[in-house]
């Protein structure tokens, strides 16, 4: 997968509010389009970088998504590039 500016956001926001709902990933990360981070945070699952700790749609529940160890790997990373 291609770490774009939207996937690198993603997976931040998911660092610093570990539990968060999609609705306040997409608000968090500047994805406003609930189809598109939908989506997104479904790639990011199925490549493992992260997991849904929440009861989920099926129960009627928000998801509450956190970073895996591949994902906070990779968080770690990009924050060590990124900052100053």
């Amino acid at each position: 997968m291609r770490l774009t500016y939207r996937t690198v956001r993603v997976l931040l926001t998911i660092a610093q509010h570990p539990g968060a709902s999609n609705r306040q990933i997409g608000e968090h990360a500047g994805v406003h389009d609930q189809g598109q981070i939908s989506k997104l945070l479904g790639r990011l699952h199925k490549l493992g970088l992260i997991h849904n700790t929440g009861a989920g749609q099926a129960k009627g529940a928000p998801n509450e998504w956190t970073l895996t160890t591949k994902g906070r790997d990779i968080q770690h990373t990009i924050s060590t590039q990124t900052s100053s």
